[in-house]
Protein backbone atom coordinates (compact mmCIF):
# COMPACT_ATOMS: atom_id res chain seq x y z
CA UNK A 1 0.00 0.00 0.00
CA UNK A 2 1.66 3.53 -1.02
CA UNK A 3 -0.99 5.53 0.38
CA UNK A 4 -4.18 5.60 3.33
CA UNK A 5 -7.03 7.36 3.82
CA UNK A 6 -7.22 9.26 7.34
CA UNK A 7 -10.14 10.95 8.49
CA UNK A 8 -9.54 14.63 9.49
CA UNK A 9 -11.97 16.97 11.76
CA UNK A 10 -11.40 20.86 11.60
CA UNK A 11 -12.79 23.37 13.96
CA UNK A 12 -12.97 26.28 12.37
CA UNK A 13 -14.21 28.54 15.25
CA UNK A 14 -10.84 26.77 17.52
CA UNK A 15 -9.03 26.77 14.43
CA UNK A 16 -8.19 23.13 15.74
CA UNK A 17 -7.88 20.15 13.34
CA UNK A 18 -7.98 16.36 14.81
CA UNK A 19 -6.97 13.08 13.45
CA UNK A 20 -9.22 10.60 14.06
CA UNK A 21 -6.56 8.25 12.80
CA UNK A 22 -6.57 5.27 9.51
CA UNK A 23 -9.65 3.92 7.99
CA UNK A 24 -9.61 0.64 7.76
CA UNK A 25 -12.74 -1.57 6.79
CA UNK A 26 -14.32 -4.53 8.76
CA UNK A 27 -12.39 -6.62 6.02
CA UNK A 28 -9.15 -5.03 6.84
CA UNK A 29 -9.08 -3.48 3.51
CA UNK A 30 -7.64 0.39 3.50
CA UNK A 31 -9.15 2.80 1.34
CA UNK A 32 -7.15 5.54 -0.23
CA UNK A 33 -7.43 7.78 -2.77
CA UNK A 34 -11.08 9.47 -1.48
CA UNK A 35 -13.44 11.08 -4.16
CA UNK A 36 -15.99 12.70 -2.16
CA UNK A 37 -17.51 13.30 1.42
CA UNK A 38 -21.01 13.46 1.81
CA UNK A 39 -23.14 13.44 5.32
CA UNK A 40 -25.95 11.01 3.99
CA UNK A 41 -29.90 11.19 5.24
CA UNK A 42 -28.78 8.85 8.43
CA UNK A 43 -26.37 11.55 9.72
CA UNK A 44 -23.76 8.51 8.52
CA UNK A 45 -20.35 9.96 6.75
CA UNK A 46 -19.78 8.38 3.54
CA UNK A 47 -16.88 8.35 1.26
CA UNK A 48 -16.06 7.11 -2.76
CA UNK A 49 -12.69 5.69 -2.44
CA UNK A 50 -10.43 3.06 -4.00
CA UNK A 51 -9.48 0.03 -1.84
CA UNK A 52 -7.06 -2.49 -1.65
CA UNK A 53 -8.33 -6.24 -3.40
CA UNK A 54 -6.84 -8.61 -0.57
CA UNK A 55 -8.64 -11.99 -1.74
CA UNK A 56 -5.81 -13.91 -3.80
CA UNK A 57 -8.70 -15.05 -6.47
CA UNK A 58 -10.16 -11.99 -6.92
CA UNK A 59 -6.98 -10.01 -7.00
CA UNK A 60 -5.57 -12.43 -9.62
CA UNK A 61 -8.96 -11.61 -12.10
CA UNK A 62 -9.13 -7.89 -11.68
CA UNK A 63 -5.08 -7.80 -12.20
CA UNK A 64 -5.47 -9.58 -14.96
CA UNK A 65 -8.10 -7.99 -16.65
CA UNK A 66 -6.81 -4.03 -15.67
CA UNK A 67 -4.63 -3.07 -19.15
CA UNK A 68 -3.04 -0.08 -17.53
CA UNK A 69 -3.04 2.17 -14.30
CA UNK A 70 -1.37 5.40 -12.84
CA UNK A 71 2.16 4.64 -12.56
CA UNK A 72 2.34 5.30 -8.51
CA UNK A 73 -0.21 2.21 -8.10
CA UNK A 74 1.30 -0.23 -10.62
CA UNK A 75 1.83 -3.12 -7.94
CA UNK A 76 -1.46 -2.65 -6.47
CA UNK A 77 -4.86 -3.88 -7.23
CA UNK A 78 -7.75 -1.98 -6.10
CA UNK A 79 -11.43 -1.23 -7.24
CA UNK A 80 -13.74 1.81 -5.76
CA UNK A 81 -15.77 1.42 -2.97
CA UNK A 82 -18.76 3.33 -0.96
CA UNK A 83 -17.50 3.62 2.33
CA UNK A 84 -20.20 4.25 5.04
CA UNK A 85 -18.15 5.76 8.24
CA UNK A 86 -20.00 7.04 11.33
CA UNK A 87 -22.24 9.38 12.30
CA UNK A 88 -20.92 12.82 11.69
CA UNK A 89 -21.66 14.46 15.22
CA UNK A 90 -19.32 11.88 16.86
CA UNK A 91 -16.35 14.04 15.33
CA UNK A 92 -18.42 17.47 16.16
CA UNK A 93 -17.16 18.75 19.82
Amino acid sequence: MQSGLYLLSYDIRAREMQNHGLVIGRDNRRPFFAESLVIGGDDRLYSVAWAEVIDPTRRSTIAEARAFGPEETERMVYEIQLLRLPKYRKFVR
